[in-house]
């Protein structure tokens, strides 16, 4: 037996996906399709629009700032928007007076009308039947706040998937293919050095092959891998549902 290391596998942005097949928004669903950088978009609209942010001008196209500002956007911008935040809220969070992202806000819900209709379809049902429901039909009950009734289904989903990877490995019967580990949205296992490859790649395809009807999308896998403890791992590769699967289609209305 070789030396024993960790391997984490971790469903990239599966939150964000589901958002996308919750609410069949058309520019955000194409957007992961063609892996665009929907954080950098409007990290640069809000840049432009308030400089001051990222000390000025002259740093709109430094590199670094805006990798950093980008970041800041997509934690303080883009999902908590998707998650019901207000204006008031995310500007509070960017630390940029309302005025000046008033117009971006609105222009925001123009570009994602369908998340914005997802989120208004979640209120009413909720005000007519007491839940919300994953897309999996798992459901949440009253009370529930605003930022629940639309984070559950979303979150839960992004659950459910986690956990059919892990029970369809775990049906396989072999040992190594049962996780040691599950945070969030990562399974990690500690697999043989000499058969790295080899397991890897069959854990990877098992967590991408989740054929719920309601994908969208494509899954995503990051693999990361480490030998001491599972504080220090190196970045092994991401793997994507369509190119190695070809699943799901793309639909036709990106």
């Amino acid at each position: 037996m070789g030396k024993r290391i960790f391997v984490e596998a971790d469903y990239g942005q599966i939150e964000a996906r589901v958002i996308a097949m919750a609410s069949r928004d058309r520019v955000f669903t194409k957007a992961l399709w063609d892996r665009y950088d929907v954080h950098m978009d409007w990290a640069e609209r809000i840049a432009y629009a308030y400089p001051d942010r990222v000390g000025g001008k002259k740093n709109l196209t430094d590199k670094k700032v805006m990798k950093t500002f980008r970041g800041d956007v997509k934690n303080q911008w883009v999902f908590p928007l998707f998650f019901g935040a207000t204006l008031y809220k995310v500007s509070n969070e960017l630390g940029i007076p309302d005025e000046y992202l008033k117009d971006l806000y609105e222009e925001f819900w123009r570009t994602f009308e369908g998340v914005k209709s997802y989120q208004e379809r979640m209120q009413r049902e909720y005000k007519k039947n007491g839940y919300v429901e994953c897309l999996t039909g798992r459901r949440r009950r009253a009370p529930l706040s605003y930022n629940q009734l639309i984070n559950s289904p979303i979150q839960g989903t992004a659950s459910d998937i986690v956990v059919d990877g892990m029970n369809r490995l775990s049906e396989m019967e072999v040992w190594d293919y049962q996780a040691n580990l599950n945070i969030h949205d990562s399974l990690t296992f500690i697999l043989d050095e000499d058969e790295l490859e080899e397991h890897t790649e069959v854990i990877v395809k098992e967590m991408l092959g989740c054929k719920f009807p309601f994908i969208n999308v494509p899954l995503t896998v990051e693999v990361s891998i480490g030998t001491e403890n599972w504080q220090v791992m190196e970045e092994m590769g991401t793997f994507s549902s369509d190119e190695w699967l070809n699943f799901p289609a793309r639909p036709d209305y990106v």
